[in-house]
């Protein structure tokens, strides 16, 4: 019933410096988070993308951040093989998304490490972006990262010296 929905319903442009809190909420992405969970094959990943590129043209891009936050919610090894997967058919497929998807990929890695409060979360940020495909190691994000830790070390070795 939703499917049916969905593809009755018509792509509208969003104005928010912040994609990723616009993109929650679309009705094409809540349906490709839905399918994507219940995937197990990455090319039948990328038909279902393909599916609903039809209506919506900016979910190649979309499905990288979807998978993204899947990552940390299912988490393990072959979650990211999965995702790291699809994500590479996605770019050989929609090459002109590339560009997009690796932003809001970024932009969602750069939001979770501001808040990280632990280095386990700061690893786990790492590991599952990194997953995704060496250019998301690249970003400025990852310099951040790699900030924070070395200053939550600070703060231990600060903590030990002083108790």
């Amino acid at each position: 019933m939703a499917k049916k929905l969905f593809y009755k319903t018509e792509s509208d442009l969003e104005n928010n410096t912040v994609k990723a809190r616009v993109i929650k909420i679309c009705p094409s992405v809540i349906l490709l988070k839905y399918m994507l969970r219940a995937e197990t094959d990455p090319r039948a990943a990328l038909a279902r993308i393909s599916e609903l590129h039809a209506v919506d043209k900016r979910i190649p891009e979309r499905a990288g951040l979807v998978l993204f936050e899947l990552l940390f919610e299912e988490g393990g090894a072959a979650a990211r093989g999965f995702a790291a997967e699809v994500v590479a058919l996605v770019r050989s497929a929609f090459p002109q998304s590339v560009d997009a998807l690796t932003s809001l990929v970024a932009q969602n890695c750069k939001g979770r490490v501001t808040v990280a409060s632990s280095q386990a979360d700061l690893q786990n940020i790492f590991t599952n972006s990194s997953a995704l495909g060496k250019e998301f190691s690249q970003d400025s994000s990852h310099s951040f990262h790699l900030f924070k830790i070395y200053n939550m070390n600070l703060r231990f070795l600060v903590y030990i010296v002083t108790a």
